[in-house]
């Protein structure tokens, strides 16, 4: 059982690399107006999709990583000892408050920052209304 888990966890966790690896692909990848749309961007444009924005975005990928990571190694809550104890269940109690605003942060906000840096691509002019699925547009 506890193998079986373990191996469905390794493979969302292959997913979910493979969901941000396509996603800063569409952010570098992608162009629009028959190939022309980063040729004809200048630096000095509002919405200037340089390599600061590659950086906004694979910074927004290793955030997440980095805290998915410290989510998934906090120490379990649910043991023995932190039930037993007025001592083990505030620390249960810790790791749980801990454990919720890191998978908050990793989920909500890294997500909507993820939104924010897809918007700045439609834009620019990168995406047509309704075309924003990554799978779409780097295929």
């Amino acid at each position: 059982m506890e193998f079986g888990r373990r191996e469905t966890a390794l493979r969302r966790l292959a997913d979910l690399r493979g969901v941000w690896i396509r996603i800063y692909q569409m952010h570098a990848l992608l162009n629009w107006g028959s190939g022309k749309g980063r040729q004809n961007q200048k630096e000095d444009d509002e919405f200037y999709l340089g390599l600061g924005h590659l950086d906004d975005v694979g910074d927004n990928i290793l955030g997440a990583c980095d805290e998915l990571m410290r989510f998934l190694t906090l120490p379990s809550s649910t043991e023995t000892h932190n039930l037993l104890t007025l001592k083990g269940q505030m620390r249960a109690t810790h790791i749980l408050s801990v454990g919720e605003a890191l998978f908050e942060s990793c989920t909500a906000r890294r997500g909507a920052r993820f939104t924010i840096l897809a918007e700045r691509i439609k834009a620019a002019g990168g995406l047509p209304k309704g075309k924003a699925r990554v799978g779409k547009n780097t295929t």
